[in-house]
């Protein structure tokens, strides 16, 4: 698969989830007020998901000729407004819950890639996002595939 089918995958998984709000392939940046709320709000609240590659390490697998194994490591990040009166860290993390299953079903992608590992939680926070006190995750997915570089 290429790195955008990836992407792509990774997208339609989110979207699945209920009460996922606003999802998008890349990480989005803005200024302006009017976009923010596009970009990072739905049904009046900040809740936000995102997909990024930080990196993509390749291993030689030995006599297999001109191929290595190339693991994509993808980060997906979530933000979501923090309420402490409606017990918004509750509701965070059944939503992060929901989320790390989704992306651990079926995570060989229907046979696609060879090697593929559960979701993991590698942060649940609260930072301030553009000036909203908010719940940060990240969730740290990575999927292997053989790759024939003379096929390339």
């Amino acid at each position: 698969m290429s790195l955008s089918a990836f992407r792509e995958k990774l997208k339609e998984k989110l979207e699945s989830v209920p009460g996922i709000g606003v999802v998008h392939d890349y990480q989005r940046w803005t200024r302006d007020r009017e976009q923010f709320k596009t970009l990072f709000v739905k049904s009046g609240k900040l809740n936000a998901w995102w997909v990024e590659w930080p990196d993509t390490p390749e291993a030689d697998p030995g006599e297999l000729g001109n191929t290595v194994v190339r693991t994509y490591h993808f980060v997906v990040r979530g933000v979501y407004a923090l309420k402490d009166s409606a017990a918004s860290d509750k509701e965070f993390d059944l939503l992060v819950e929901k989320v790390l299953n989704e992306l651990s079903e079926n995570r060989d992608l229907d046979g696609t890639v060879q090697v593929a590992q559960p979701a993991l939680l590698g942060a649940n926070t609260e930072e301030m996002f553009s000036e909203v006190l908010s719940h940060i995750c990240s969730i740290d997915v990575y999927w292997s595939e053989l790759i024939d570089l003379d096929d390339c």
